[in-house]
């Protein structure tokens, strides 16, 4: 086992990864196709019917698939939205896609029963992301009975596929993996905790996740080790199947997260029933959400009677940034000096290299919590088509902002949470996950469902009560039990079934929807989505996403469970009584707005609504009458100019508005991002239908003026005011 890195300051540098053998995707299928004594491929269904292969027969239907794909005029480096329910189907087509150098999309089939979305929404809204018409949602349309023979030639530079993030407080980004990114992953973890062929694994993370796809699959691609699959409701639906699997298969290699380790935990009386031999369990890779050493141990206790190793728990830290798990170490329990809060998580993986900086981006020293950055060969160099995300995740200097703190002490790292996770009080800072684990330590609590945040400044607890019963003796004990641990008084403790607690699709607890979500009343929220949907029309989750710049889908969620607004193929719309709902919610803003001032703001709004409908006009036809052929570049020039201008200018008199309602104020954030894409050539935004165009925003926020004015669309185009 290697453990060699190195520390200056506050810096982590593992080995460097040097040449890498085989340096694209396809060169490890190939490999690991041709050993005579590679392992299979098992994916266990949901029924437990158990289906073997090996890396020769998934070469075989790659080759198959790829022909297909082909025929359909599906070329090199075109993007290709993966949707496939069968694990085995998903995982061909992947590796049809690496064969002919396409760029594939893994998307859920299954998105997450709180997410608002069907799986043909959740499609369509991933084509819109990665800008692209190609899609596979069913293999037996696409399998070829011909093997291609001839196969593209990947640059280790090239993208291999793009891989969306957990959309834990929105919709999903894109991130871009290249085949050099994932494969320096996979040589360096191998390095890192000594992995061969020989190893037996088993994931039950999904195979459209960073996690499940890169971080096991590919991985044992590389190893041409014996991989086992299930699903992750499968597993879930009864935590002790994973350990049931563990031990018939032989596996020596997992993964799970904390609340795993709980649901175990919390079904010890069971355990002792079981019958495992969990001696050759040696690797499980502990990450996803924080580290709980409580938990940890106490799944180690439980488990001991059957062989497991104390030393197998290993966590770790990984994002989909970084091709997954990137650190990790060997889980030892008790204090590391005065940071007993923490669990270290070790040194970075060959390739890898990690620093903490202060606010202002300067190294801090040893032991001194700040920002956790990282760089090297995993590293992602961005998000597809994402610039001004880029902007902001990277620094001048190419380090990824993770959006984490750690420190470092004695060469190994350790994450102490999120940078929005911080509950301070009287001084001292507490994190979110430290006071969720305290929660989950009273009988009653259901683990891994609690969520701690800040509501309004104050304090607010969510957890699932195990049964109904005393709901408010439950909240009494919670608020003694967090004053007496950490001195922290609570404002307010909410109950809340499972199925209103939003997760991502690995088990994640979406802590800042579920706070954005309490600290809006519900009459905002509804006002807010609501509305976006009457204006867009039939709109699909992320048109709404990007009206309200806030994260929507469990407020849709609810408001279709309401009867409120009805989703069909991914589109909503609303019901008789989302309109009635909206039109009283709209009085009611219009009651609270002083009415002598939107009125008078609106007069002035007139002035720049009439120099947009002129601009709109000169962009669409030239001296009023032919149709702009855009050949003129001079001329468009001028009409952007003028936009530029008409921009600046009414800028303080949006800002007016948003004053009265703030709600509005996502307005002005689409109607900057609308600009920002026409000046940089794409002059698509400044009047285009069916995308955000500068007009369509424009007329949207005039469609808001109208309503807060107690007008209507009707008396504004009798009176010329229409956009």
């Amino acid at each position: 086992m290697i453990e060699t890195s190195h520390v200056t300051s506050a810096e982590l540098v593992g080995e460097p990864i040097g040449p890498l053998a085989y340096p694209s995707l396809p060169s490890l299928l190939f490999r690991a196709a041709a050993m005579p004594d590679a392992g299979q491929i098992v994916h266990i269904a949901p029924n437990g019917e158990i289906e073997r292969y090996s890396y020769s027969d998934l070469l075989d239907d790659a080759r198959r698939i790829l022909s297909g794909l082909r025929f359909r005029g599906i070329k090199e480096l075109d993007r290709v939205v993966l949707q496939i329910r069968e694990p085995r189907d998903l995982l061909a087509t992947f590796w049809a896609c690496q064969l002919g150098g396409m760029v594939p999309v893994p998307a859920s089939a299954n998105p997450p029963e709180n997410s608002g979305l069907s799986s043909k929404g959740l499609l369509e809204s991933v084509l819109k992301i990665v800008d692209t018409d190609w899609s596979i949602t069913n293999v037996g349309a696409v399998r070829s009975d011909r093997l291609e023979t001839e196969f593209a030639i990947s640059s280790p530079s090239e993208p291999a596929a793009l891989l969306l993030t957990s959309g834990s407080t929105g919709l999903p980004k894109a991130v871009s993996l290249t085949h050099h990114n994932i494969v320096s992953r996979c040589e360096g973890t191998a390095r890192a905790r000594d992995l061969t062929k020989r190893n037996r694994t088993f994931n039950w993370m999904p195979l459209d996740h960073v996690g499940g796809l890169v971080m096991f699959h590919i991985r044992d691609v590389f190893l041409a080790c014996h991989q086992v699959h299930a699903d992750m409701r499968w597993v879930l639906d009864d935590p002790l199947r994973w350990l049931d699997v563990i031990s018939e298969h032989r596996c020596d290699t997992t993964w799970a997260s904390n609340f795993a380790f709980g649901l175990v935990v919390g079904r010890r009386v069971e355990v002792r029933q079981r019958s495992w031999d969990l001696t050759q369990l040696k690797y499980i890779m502990n990450g996803g959400e924080p580290v709980k050493p409580r938990v940890a141990q106490q799944f180690l206790d439980v488990l001991a009677p059957f062989g497991l190793p104390p030393t197998a728990i290993h966590p770790g830290w990984g994002m989909s940034e970084t091709s997954s798990g990137v650190v990790d170490t060997v889980f030892v329990p008790g204090p590391i000096g005065d940071f007993e809060r923490f669990t270290p998580l070790g040194r970075p993986h060959p390739g890898v290299r990690v620093r903490i900086v202060d606010e202002s981006g300067t190294m801090v020293g040893e032991r001194e919590i700040g920002r956790l950055q990282v760089a090297g060969d995993p590293v992602s160099s961005g998000y597809f088509g994402n610039d001004r995300q880029n902007k902001l995740s990277f620094t001048s200097d190419g380090w990824f902002k993770t959006g984490d703190l750690a420190f470092i002490v004695d060469g190994q790292l350790t994450v102490t949470g999120r940078v929005d996770d911080i509950i301070e009080s009287d001084g001292v800072a507490f994190y979110g996950h430290e006071i969720e684990a305290a929660v989950e330590e009273l009988q009653f609590v259901e683990p891994s469902f609690t969520v701690v945040c800040l509501v309004a400044a104050e304090l607010t607890i969510v957890y699932c009560p195990r049964s109904r019963g005393a709901v408010a003796a439950e909240a009494d004990e919670i608020r003694r039990h967090v004053l007496k641990l950490f001195g922290l008084t609570v404002k307010e403790v909410r109950a809340m079934e499972k199925s209103y607690i939003p997760k991502t699709g690995i088990g994640k607890l979406k802590r800042a929807q579920l706070a954005l979500q309490l600290e809006h009343s519900s009459d905002a929220m509804d006002l807010c989505v609501l509305q976006a949907i009457r204006l867009k029309g039939r709109p699909m989750l992320h048109d709404v996403v990007a009206a309200i710049a806030d994260d929507a889908d469990t407020v849709i969620a609810a408001l279709v469970a309401r009867g409120l607004c009805g989703e069909t193929d991914g589109r909503y719309s609303l019901t008789a009584a989302g309109r009635d709902r909206l039109t009283d919610l709209l009085r009611q803003e219009r009651t609270r707005i002083d009415q002598s001032r939107i009125l008078n703001l609106y007069k002035s709004f007139d002035v720049y609504n009439t120099e947009l409908k002129q601009i709109v006009t000169n962009w669409q036809l030239t001296d009023g009458l032919a149709p702009n052929s855009h050949e003129d570049k001079q001329y468009d020039a001028a009409v952007i100019l003028r936009l530029e201008d008409l921009h600046a200018t009414s800028l303080p008199l949006l800002g007016e508005f948003v004053e009265l309602a703030p709600r509005l104020h996502p307005y002005l954030v689409r109607l900057d991002a609308a600009l920002t894409r026409i000046q940089a050539g794409d002059h698509r935004w400044l009047a285009g239908p069916l995308i955000d165009s500068f007009h369509t925003v424009w007329f949207e926020f005039h469609e808001e003026l109208i309503g807060l004015a107690g007008r209507t669309r009707t008396d504004e185009a009798k009176a010329g005011r229409a956009v």
